[in-house]
């Protein structure tokens, strides 16, 4: 009667403690379950779906089908068990494709994210998804979000490089995590692949090609940066000449082989990108490399008016006086003009620094010069170089530093006579003390003219013997017969 009237819940309060043979509690509540579908309390009976079901799957599969039929089947996806039980793979599709349905794109991401990867990735509901993306393409507000469900979905299917390229597509830090976790480098070739992942992240992606040379040849990354499409924007092909510079630049510190091949082109970037103070990634490089063409990057760094560089490479190839005129006339730097004549030790170089430092008519020159040249060139030509009348400021401390340097010099160069003069005699006396030392011969020892011993027992063949520091002997009176000098040696 209770139930004939509709009256479940009181129903089920009566079959749940039993006594009650001709219905029980699943039964009366899979009743309850189509009276509340039949009256539209969709969420209600959605809500008690979970306790009146409990673990039993085909009831699972009977009431999604019902609550799908309904077009109501998004009310119930919240309680929709996915350990216990398992349902069968159609019903967790049917229940995800029922958001694509409606176009409640969000919600059908987030069960994406929330359920296991294993019910998600049937190629039925992916096959779906595209049907979904080509029917509404940019008339949706969250058009862009399906993207991302359908690249999460080719991961779920194992299809890691669709999925790759999606996220790519989209700018999504998910594809560095796929590169390296499925070793996807070879996939990155094209369709500006390189550049929308430095575009995302530019120190990540230059420290994931940096650090995979061997999987990501630089070639490969080198090309696809200087590709140039014809509906690139300018802005575009700007971009992409900055990436070229930085990969080259982390990847020569890194490793200063690994991209030689492009050293040349270097030069041109590190002229035009190198923003550093005076150019210091540049002069490194230029220090550190030698596979560059060293006439192109004079061309380059002289077009630029990089005269410091201009200065390390003409000095590089032997045209010293250019490089110390570029120091006087173009950088005004005298104390770096005479770092460079110290370096260099030419008098024609010094001489030409004197002509120069005066001609120019700059006190400080001539004041920079009197200062630092210590004891390099002699003070008297460079004060015969001195214009008459020529005003310089501070001449005097000058002066006074001149003959301090001077009279330190002579100073050392005392110092520097009384060690030689003491060590000469200590050596000499070592030299008379050893020439004075005995020789030790025995009877194995031999004349080296007549092969004869030295040593002998008869009388007769006595007499006086010379050993020469080069070990040679000799029988005096009979061999040497007065010589000073080792034959044997002279001989040869």
């Amino acid at each position: 009667a209770v139930v004939s009237t509709h009256r479940y819940e009181e129903a089920l309060e009566i079959v749940r403690d039993g006594g009650v043979e001709k219905h029980s509690y699943k039964s009366v509540g899979q009743l309850y379950l189509a009276y509340l579908r039949d009256r539209g309390q969709y969420e209600t009976c959605a809500r008690l779906c979970k306790d009146i079901i409990g673990e039993d799957g085909e009831a699972w599969n009977r009431e999604i089908l019902a609550f799908h039929n309904c077009k109501k089947l998004t009310i119930l996806c919240q309680y929709i068990p996915i350990h216990k039980p398992r349902l069968d793979a159609w019903t967790y599709e049917l229940a995800l494709s029922s958001f694509l349905q409606i176009h409640e794109f969000k919600q059908f991401g987030e069960y994406l994210e929330k359920w296991p990867p294993e019910i998600c990735g049937q190629k039925a509901l992916i096959n779906y998804l595209v049907g979904v993306v080509k029917e509404v393409k940019n008339t949706h507000p969250d058009y862009v979000y399906l993207f991302k469900c359908l690249a999460l979905l080719y991961e779920y299917n194992e299809d890691y490089i669709n999925s790759l390229f999606l996220y790519i597509k989209l700018d999504c830090d998910r594809a560095f995590d796929l590169i390296g976790r499925y070793n996807l480098f070879h996939s990155l070739e094209g369709d500006d692949r390189v550049y929308r992942l430095l575009k995302k992240n530019e120190t990540k992606a230059i420290e994931l090609f940096v650090e995979n040379t061997e999987k990501i040849p630089v070639s490969m990354i080198v090309k696809e940066l200087k590709q140039e499409n014809e509906l690139d924007k300018p802005t575009m092909v700007e971009k992409k000449k900055q990436y070229l510079y930085r990969y080259l630049d982390e990847l020569f510190q890194s490793d200063p082989e690994a991209g030689d091949d492009y050293h040349g082109e270097m030069i041109a970037l590190y002229a035009e990108y190198d923003t550093s103070k005076d150019k210091v990634k540049l002069m490194r490089f230029l220090k550190e490399s030698t596979k560059y063409p060293i006439d192109r990057a004079y061309e380059i760094c002289e077009t630029r008016r990089l005269y410091e560089a201009q200065v390390y490479l003409l000095t590089k190839m032997g045209r010293s006086m250019k490089a110390l005129s570029l120091l006087i006339d173009k950088l005004g730097d005298i104390s770096a003009a005479i770092e460079f004549c110290k370096e260099e030790e030419d008098k024609e170089l010094w001489d030409n620094l004197l002509k120069k430092a005066t001609e120019s008519r700059k006190p400080s020159f001539i004041t920079g010069l009197l200062q630092n040249i210590g004891t390099h060139i002699n003070p008297k030509d460079l004060i015969a170089w001195i214009p008459n009348g020529q005003r310089i400021e501070g001449l005097r401390d000058s002066l006074v530093k001149i003959l301090q340097d001077y009279k330190l010099q002579v100073n050392l160069n005392e110092g520097y006579k009384r060690v030689f003069v003491n060590d000469t005699v200590t050596l000499g006396k070592n030299m008379r003390s050893m020439a004075r030392r005995g020789t030790h011969i025995d009877e194995s020892t031999t004349c080296q003219l007549c092969t004869n011993p030295l040593i002998q027992e008869h009388e007769a063949f006595l007499g006086d013997v010379t050993v020469f520091f080069c070990g040679h002997a000799y029988h005096n009176d009979t061999c040497l017969r007065g010589r000073e000098f080792c034959v044997s040696c002279v001989k040869s």
